[in-house]
């Protein structure tokens, strides 16, 4: 739906990774801190998603921006 939405393989890929990366890596905090996953790391992972999102809002206005891409 991405690669639709922004028509670039390499926007797509970027976004596409990032998402799973996060999510590694906020997994890996929280085992490293001994925290367990709950409610509140749920909510950062939501959060996390959002800003995915604006970052593949971005991209997609750097890419249509007259005289780019």
């Amino acid at each position: 739906m991405i690669l639709l939405f922004l028509g670039n393989w390499k926007s797509t890929l970027i976004i596409a990774i990032s998402i799973p990366l996060s999510i590694l890596v906020s997994i890996l905090l929280l085992s490293a801190l001994g925290e367990t996953i709950n409610i509140m790391t749920l909510e950062v992972w939501l959060a996390v998603g959002i800003l995915v999102d604006d970052a593949t809002v971005e991209i997609e206005n750097i890419n249509r921006k007259p005289g780019h891409g």
